[in-house]
């Protein structure tokens, strides 16, 4: 689930930040969390004896399946016809998103097949909007994230004034309730700033990873 910020202000705060890995659960790549269950697709120009041509790639959570393989990843793709659909397109694009359903994380949304949830577009190099982003899922069949606040303005919905703590603790009562996909408590939620989608931070739900333990 994703909420997008009409705006941000900046504070001044010291602190040391880290990247934690985990095996089983998340982890950062390039500054991006992600889950064993992520999928991305993407399009590149591979160059062989000075011949170049256009070639569609799969990766799991963090390798590059180039060898095709009975998984759920090729088989997301091969599903989507992300392969026909993505190197017809004239600009080179990624595509990342979430796979949910059997037997990923023990189908923890209850869903009876496997979807791909989209998060992130990428086109030449750069991230689209979650406008532009919503516009070319919707031209190829895709399904994206569900959207729950295509506004949210701390300075408004929070507070003026407020302590770094107070919007801290704002902000993880939004990532509590129920997910749109199935009567539980939702894992949390992304939330992405509206002027620069690169900018974004994940807040997890502490009831969700209550269930999960």
């Amino acid at each position: 689930m994703q909420i997008t910020l009409s705006s941000v202000k900046k504070i001044k705060c010291h602190s040391k930040r880290y990247d934690i890995e985990t095996s089983t659960k998340n982890f950062f790549a390039n500054r991006m969390l992600v889950h064993n269950s992520s999928f991305t697709a993407f399009t590149y120009l591979a160059d062989f004896f000075g011949f170049c041509w256009k070639k569609f790639g799969v990766c799991s959570r963090k390798i590059w399946l180039k060898t095709r393989s009975k998984n759920y990843y090729w088989e997301m793709a091969d599903r989507l016809r992300l392969k026909q659909k993505l190197i017809g397109l004239s600009n080179a694009i990624i595509i990342q998103g979430e796979i949910v359903g059997p037997p990923v994380q023990e189908n923890k949304y209850n869903k009876t097949e496997r979807d791909l949830y989209v998060f992130n577009v990428f086109k030449n190099g750069n991230i689209l909007s979650l406008e532009n982003m919503e516009e070319f899922c919707a031209n190829q069949g895709l399904t994206t994230v569900p959207i729950l606040n295509r506004s949210f303005v701390p300075s408004r919905d929070i507070g003026e004034g407020k302590e770094v703590s107070d919007v801290v603790k704002a902000i993880m009562l939004m990532s509590q309730g129920d997910s749109t996909l199935f009567k539980r408590n939702r894992e949390g939620i992304v939330v992405r700033l509206k002027s620069n989608p690169n900018v974004s931070f994940k807040a997890i739900n502490p009831y969700f990873e209550m269930e999960e333990k």
